[in-house]
C-alpha cells in the first residue's frame, strides 16, 4: 500500500487527542503495558475528537471502531486504540469519520468518541498510540498535551 508520506528524520507525529499523557507501562492492559504491540504512550482524554497524528493512509479500522491503524511510508504503522476493552461496546461510542484506504494529513479528524458514555459503563478511556517501529523517539513523556503537540519524532 503506497502512501504520500515520506519517512524523514525530522517527521513529527502529533498527539491524537487533548488530555494528559500516561506512560505506556501504566496502561491497564498487559498487551500495551508490556509493549507487546510496540512502544508508545496513552493519553487520558479531555476532549472527544480523535485526529490523525501524521500524514499517511488509513490501513485498518476494527469493526467495533475502537482501533485505527495508520500506515506511513516505508510500511511503518501507528496504532490508535481508543479505550480499554471497548470492543465490547460494539462501536456504540464511536463515530468514525474516515475509511480504510483514505489518504490523511496530520490533524485529519479520524473519529469522535463519547468518553462520558464509556466512563459511565465502567470502561477506561485511555487513548493509546503505539508505533510498530523502533525508529520512533518519544519526545513528550508527561503532562498535559494538545492535538497540535509533537509526541514522537522519527529517526533515520
Amino acid at each position: 500500500m503506497e502512501t504520500k508520506a515520506q519517512f524523514k528524520k525530522d517527521m513529527k507525529i502529533y498527539a491524537v487527542v487533548d488530555g494528559k499523557i500516561k506512560k505506556i507501562e501504566n496502561v491497564a492492559d498487559i498487551a500495551f503495558s508490556k509493549k507487546m504491540l510496540g512502544d508508545g504512550m496513552a493519553i487520558e482524554p479531555s476532549s472527544n475528537l480523535i485526529t490523525s497524528p501524521c500524514e499517511g493512509k488509513v490501513a485498518a479500522i476494527y469493526p467495533t471502531k475502537h482501533f485505527i491503524g495508520i500506515k506511513m511510508a516505508d510500511n511503518e504503522e501507528l496504532l490508535i486504540h481508543i479505550g480499554i476493552d471497548t470492543a465490547e461496546l460494539n462501536g456504540d461510542p464511536f463515530e468514525t469519520k474516515v475509511s480504510v484506504g483514505d489518504d490523511i494529513e496530520a490533524g485529519t479528524v479520524l473519529c469522535r468518541a463519547d468518553f462520558d458514555f464509556m466512563a459511565e459503563k465502567g470502561y477506561i478511556t485511555d487513548v493509546i498510540v503505539i508505533s510498530s517501529t523502533s525508529r520512533i523517539k518519544i519526545v513528550k513523556t508527561d503532562g498535559a498535551v494538545n492535538r497540535n503537540d509533537v509526541i514522537f519524532e522519527t529517526l533515520k
